[in-house]
């Protein structure tokens, strides 16, 4: 038996058919910020950041997000003003008053996602998002980059994949 968003060794066609698509991603990438060129000069930036840690959640996306070891790290694309928000962990835990200093990128939680936790709900006094939540098992093998992108990739997390695989690369 597997626990759910466990990270394992990928079969050998399988694996190649991903780093396949993978690859392709990152191809795509490559196109779409060369053919917006220096307009997108401020949010490359900003990107950059993100960059630096990929299993960082965005509050601005939809879709799943991959954290690893139960800790959540959020991430925003505007930091030029300060934000006070809450996390809640599905219907288990709430966490309220934090506060998201201006000019930082990246927010750490400082409580462990719950066990079991799937949604989590990050709420402003402007909006509110939702976060489908993949978790790496304590026991999934983190060293192996390789099986780390793939697992992303499975579980729906294409930002955070292509972060990671830039991050290989060294591009920073």
């Amino acid at each position: 038996m597997e626990a759910e968003g466990s990270v394992k060794a990928p079969d050998i066609r399988e694996g190649r058919t991903k780093l396949g698509a993978i690859a392709g991603l990152l191809t795509n990438e490559r196109k779409r910020t060369e053919a917006l060129g220096s307009s997108r000069a401020s949010t490359i930036a900003t990107e950059r950041k993100i960059i630096e840690n990929p299993w960082a959640v965005s509050i601005e996306e939809p879709g799943p997000a991959c954290v690893r070891d139960d800790h959540l790290v959020l991430s925003r694309s505007e930091a030029t003003k300060e934000m006070s928000f809450s996390v809640v962990f599905g219907n288990k835990k709430r966490i309220d008053g934090l506060l998201w200093k201006a000019g930082e990128f990246l927010y750490a939680v400082r409580d462990p996602i719950p066990p079991g936790t799937h949604v989590i709900v990050v709420e402003t006094h402007e909006k509110w998002g939702q976060i489908d939540v993949k978790i790496a098992s304590a026991g999934a093998d983190l060293a192996n980059p390789i099986e780390v992108l793939l697992w992303m990739f499975n579980n729906g997390c294409r930002r955070q994949a292509i972060a990671f695989a830039l991050q290989l690369r060294g591009i920073k």
